[in-house]
């Protein structure tokens, strides 16, 4: 796969609790870490309640999109670290104002 910079809106393939279950969520790419990582927030259809919340919608994006009906939220009191081999798709690529 290829190089990722912050605003990239990618999938990936996320741990569910302890289990080795994992399910396919969109994140946003706020960091390089190197090494082929990087800092990431994740997308819901549902707002945090304890911590920040940013709206996300499809006049966002710059390029591309999610396949999203409703409002979605960029959690961003939730900073995962993702690898190259946890992403499967590049979904788009937020504007530089959202």
């Amino acid at each position: 796969m290829g190089t990722f910079s912050s605003g990239d809106v990618v999938l990936v393939a996320v741990a569910l609790g302890r289990r080795d279950a994992k399910k396919v969520r969109p994140v946003v790419i706020v960091a390089d870490s190197g090494n082929r990582s990087w800092q990431a927030c994740p997308v819901s259809s549902t707002p945090s309640y304890d911590s920040p919340s940013i709206p996300l919608d499809l006049k966002d994006f710059k390029e591309g999109g999610l396949d999203i009906m409703q409002e979605s939220y960029i959690l961003g009191g939730s900073l995962l670290t993702i690898r190259a081999s946890d992403i499967i798709a590049k979904k788009g690529r937020l504007s530089d104002e959202a």
